[in-house]
C-alpha cells in the first residue's frame, strides 16, 4: 500500500494484525505485529481502536505469552478493556490451562498403567508425550 500511495485506514490494520495473530501459531507473526502496531501509532498517528488490541492479545496468547498478553491489557491499552479484548485474554488462558492439564494427565496416565503392570500401554503413551514434546526416540533402550 505504501508503494502505491494508499493510505490505510484502521480495518487495514485490523486484517494485517489478525493476519499476525494467525501467524504467530508458528513463531512468524510476533515481530510482524508488533512493528505494525507501532507504525500505526507512530507513522500513521492513528488511535487504536478496540479490535487493533483484542489482535495482539490474540496474537500473544497464540503464542504462549500470557503474561506479556495481561500486561499488555493493563499497562499498555489507552482504552478500558471490552469484551472483545477479555475474551482473547481468557481464550488464550484457558488453551494454556489445557495444554497444562493435557500434560498432567498424559503423565497420570502412564503411571497408572504402569503401576497396573501393563507396561506395553505406559510405553505407547509415553512414547507419545516424547512425540508431542518433540523429543527423540534414538539410542533408547526398551525393556524386553
Amino acid at each position: 500500500m505504501e508503494t502505491e500511495n494508499v493510505m490505510p485506514d484502521n480495518i487495514t490494520f485490523v486484517a494485517a494484525l489478525s493476519a499476525c495473530a494467525h501467524m504467530g501459531m508458528d513463531g512468524g507473526g510476533r515481530g510482524e505485529a508488533e512493528t505494525l502496531f507501532s507504525l500505526m501509532v507512530e507513522k500513521y498517528a492513528m488511535k487504536p481502536i478496540m479490535e487493533h488490541y483484542a489482535c495482539m492479545v490474540n496474537l500473544y496468547g497464540r503464542t504462549g505469552l500470557i503474561g506479556t498478553a495481561y500486561d499488555f491489557v493493563i499497562g499498555t491499552m489507552a482504552l478500558e478493556a471490552g469484551p472483545t479484548v477479555w475474551d482473547a485474554l481468557l481464550h488464550a488462558c484457558c488453551v494454556k490451562i489445557g495444554e497444562v492439564g493435557s500434560e498432567h494427565n498424559f503423565e497420570l496416565l502412564v503411571e497408572i498403567c504402569s503401576d497396573g503392570g501393563r507396561m506395553e500401554d505406559a510405553e505407547r503413551v509415553g512414547r507419545r508425550m516424547m512425540v508431542d514434546r518433540g523429543l527423540s526416540m534414538q539410542g533408547v533402550q526398551h525393556s524386553p
